[in-house]
């Protein structure tokens, strides 16, 4: 049935139902387009009124009749006749940002420094490490607690320790500023093997960088 509609329309547009359809997903692409494009700037539109107010304002060509009609008609229509028609581009256009966006997220992931299963060294409890870690300056400058002025972030991560996990030491190297390698030493909250949070004791920057092609420990 929908064959025979589809091929009823021939006569009259001259089209087959494979082209048809080809303009009909163009025509969905395009109403896509347009609710993504209203949807994200739903919020901008006082700031887009202000900023054209200030770009005719720097510009007085703008106010004229022909910039106006090219701008108000003739691109719009251009634009929307380039969606109809060059769709699978729109398409691949989009696929090709969404990698790009989660390249760019990947990489700023990584940018942070995060304590991984390859870094951890020896499995402690909580007295073990308090014993190591505890503070005794004879001139009381530094508290006579686990960490000194960092046994607040010590206390917090003791307070998320469930029944089930576990604490480990961690040594890691990390690129650091200006890609000076830094030897970071800590301890980490581990759950079903997972860092989650960790409280760090040591950070130091290595003597020299690595030699091109050596990977560095940990990493």
């Amino acid at each position: 049935m929908i064959a025979m509609e589809l091929y009823s329309l021939n006569p009259v547009f001259g089209m087959n139902a494979a082209q048809f359809l080809y303009l009909a997903l163009g025509a969905l692409t395009l109403m896509i387009t347009v609710a993504s494009h209203l949807w994200q700037h739903r919020h901008d539109l006082p700031q887009g009124q202000i900023l054209n107010w200030l770009m005719e304002e720097q510009h007085p060509e703008r106010k004229r009749l022909w910039y106006r009609i090219r701008a108000w008609v003739i691109a719009p229509v251009l634009v929307v006749l380039s969606i109809v028609l060059l769709w699978p581009v729109v398409w691949w256009m989009q696929c090709a940002e969404m990698v790009k966006d989660r390249r760019a997220a990947r990489e700023r992931e990584e940018a942070v420094f995060k304590v991984k299963a390859q870094h951890l060294l020896e499995r402690l409890t909580v007295e073990e490490i308090e014993s190591r870690e505890i503070v005794c300056d004879p001139l009381n400058a530094v508290p006579n607690l686990p960490f000194g002025h960092l046994n607040e972030v010590w206390a917090q991560l003791k307070a998320a320790k469930q029944t089930r996990d576990e604490l480990w030491s961690f040594a890691a190297t990390w690129p650091g500023d200006d890609d000076t390698p830094e030897l970071r030493k800590g301890y980490v909250l581990c759950r079903r093997r997972k860092p989650l949070g960790y409280i760090l004791k040591m950070s130091n920057e290595l003597d020299a960088a690595l030699p091109k092609g050596v990977r560095a420990l940990g990493t």
